[in-house]
């Protein structure tokens, strides 16, 4: 679990680094709240739709970051939205953004924007973490 948060670590510093603001969804941040006793093997982010080309390019220009499939929109069956991977040291960071899941008929949108005001518990741990 250390390897992994210390990747979460150097990405917030990159991310940081090129004032691209995130939000760590799915399993990992489930952990880091401790809702959940499954530690994550990877890390999930959701970012603005405005930051998607931003983040493309600043990622393809770092050293030690393979960028796996740049985020571009996408759509299956049951899920639709911006997606993107990259590898950094060795750990899969899945990358976000737009996302809209399919439930029940209806689709229901996930923005970085929505999701925003309800991550003071999960920031202050980053911050926690960071520091």
């Amino acid at each position: 679990m250390a390897e992994l948060l210390n990747v979460l670590v150097k990405l917030d510093k990159l991310l940081d680094k090129h004032r691209i603001e995130y939000i760590v969804i799915s399993s990992l941040a489930d952990y880091l709240l401790g809702i959940s006793a499954i530690k994550p093997n990877d890390i999930n982010i959701l970012v603005s739709k405005g930051n998607v080309e931003k983040l493309n390019t600043r990622i393809q220009q770092e050293q030690g970051i393979d960028m796996l499939e740049q985020v571009r929109w996408r759509e299956e069956s049951a899920i639709r939205g911006f997606y993107g991977r990259v590898l950094l040291d060795m750990v899969l960071v899945d990358i976000m953004a737009d996302v809209q899941l399919k439930y029940l008929d209806k689709w229901m949108l996930f923005t970085y924007e929505k999701l925003l005001p309800c991550t003071h518990a999960q920031r202050f741990r980053l911050w926690l973490i960071r520091r």
